[in-house]
């Protein structure tokens, strides 16, 4: 892994689709919750996250889909360059996974998402380093309200990608 003599700015969003269900059906406290976990090595960046919800609604259940759609959870990562302050950069990529199944990289400035495997960035020896996910959920996606509805998301994003 290349050293970086910048800041690596991790940002971790969640995204919950609303749901055409009122407060008073999911109830009038909040039962959604996450934590998350992080580690590193040599080649990739990994990312875990546990989302307790009542609700649970995607439809995006395919690699290179739109998985923004739907309740998911989104990490950002930049390394951090002077004076761009919080706007994206050549060097950002975001990588979202929906509770359906669905993932997406979005990569620079302007947020392009992958068109498929092709689209992997190359190695030195010519190999690729492709995103790596997985999804499971608790509760029916699209089902009724649940005090045991949730879903897990790991992910790991290449280095390579911010240009180590």
């Amino acid at each position: 892994m290349r050293r970086f003599g910048m800041a690596l700015v991790v940002l971790v969003a969640l995204f919950h689709y609303s749901a055409s269900r009122t407060l008073a059906q999911v109830g009038s406290k909040s039962d959604n919750s996450t934590v998350c976990y992080t580690a590193y090595d040599n080649e990739y960046f990994y990312f875990a996250a546990i989302v307790k919800k009542p609700v649970l609604a995607g439809t995006q259940s395919q690699p290179f889909s739109d998985p923004l759609k739907d309740d998911a959870v989104s990490v950002f990562l930049q390394v951090e360059e002077p004076d761009l302050g919080n706007k994206r950069t050549a060097r950002s990529v975001q990588m979202t996974a929906s509770v359906a199944g669905g993932v997406q990289l979005y990569r620079g400035a302007n947020a392009i998402p992958l068109t498929g495997f092709g689209d992997f960035l190359r190695t030195v020896d010519g190999g690729t380093r492709s995103f790596k996910f997985g999804v499971t959920h608790q509760g029916n996606i699209g089902g009724d309200i649940s005090s045991t509805s949730g879903y897990s998301v790991e992910i790991g994003i290449p280095w390579i990608e911010l240009g180590g």
